[in-house]
């Protein structure tokens, strides 16, 4: 996260190539970008300097800003990731998907999204799991479950 502050400070662009890259290098190929070493291997294969970790990191402003991010979305309500943040503080949290659409059918998903706004007071919906659809998901989040270096709450997965 702090790196992300110390890029989103240079250019927001390079903030949203990071969250890519650290998104995609966690969840799904099991690399941990909260590690120094790795978050270094992470900006090189960015073709970025790998010397941006430790700037980020002795720079204790990086943590101010990673922590008033956390408070705001806090303040909002949050919890877990993603939150989506829209102009007027409206959040949404979520949404979990397996197999993320791209093209015109992320432009539909996303117009989706934009649609809940109209209606304030919905506040959940959820489509039930079959035991396959668990599997799937373990499956799915597996080398993320095997990577991460922090223990949550979390029902039993198959």
């Amino acid at each position: 996260m702090r790196v992300g502050a110390r890029l989103r400070r240079e250019d927001p662009s390079l903030l949203d190539r990071w969250y890519l890259t650290a998104a995609t290098a966690l969840p799904v190929h099991g690399r941990k970008p909260h590690h120094p070493d790795v978050a270094r291997e992470l900006l090189a294969e960015m073709g970025l300097d790998p010397g941006l970790v430790a700037q980020a990191i002795d720079d204790p402003t990086t943590h101010d800003e990673v922590h008033a991010d956390h408070e705001r979305a806090r303040s909002l309500g949050g919890f877990g990731v993603p939150i989506l943040v829209f102009e007027d503080d409206a959040a949404f949290f979520g949404p979990v998907l397996l197999d993320p659409p791209t093209g015109e059918a992320a432009v539909r998903l996303w117009n989706l999204v934009l649609a809940w706004r109209e209606f304030p007071h919905v506040y959940e919906i959820q489509r039930p799991k079959t035991a396959a659809d668990l599997r799937l998901v373990a499956e799915t989040f597996r080398p993320y479950l095997e990577a991460r270096d922090w223990t949550t709450i979390q029902n039993k997965a198959p």
